[in-house]
């Protein structure tokens, strides 16, 4: 998900929804400037997991090249 798509929609749902919400976000996405729009928006809760530890299996099997 962009973060333009997320400056476009959250202000609308936060107007239109205005419930509190959760989400699921990448490590490598959730900059300071996000998290602040999160928040403002009404997220009360952001997940994160470790897809895995290993760094060939992560390049090589899942073929994503994140940290």
């Amino acid at each position: 998900m962009s973060k333009k798509w997320l400056e476009a929609f959250l202000p609308l749902y936060k107007r239109e929804i205005g419930l509190p919400f959760s989400c699921n976000a990448r490590a490598n996405i959730l900059k300071e400037d996000v998290v602040a729009l999160l928040k403002e928006s009404g997220c009360d809760l952001v997940n994160m997991a470790i897809e895995t530890g290993n760094e060939h299996l992560r390049r090589t099997i899942l073929k994503k090249d994140i940290t």
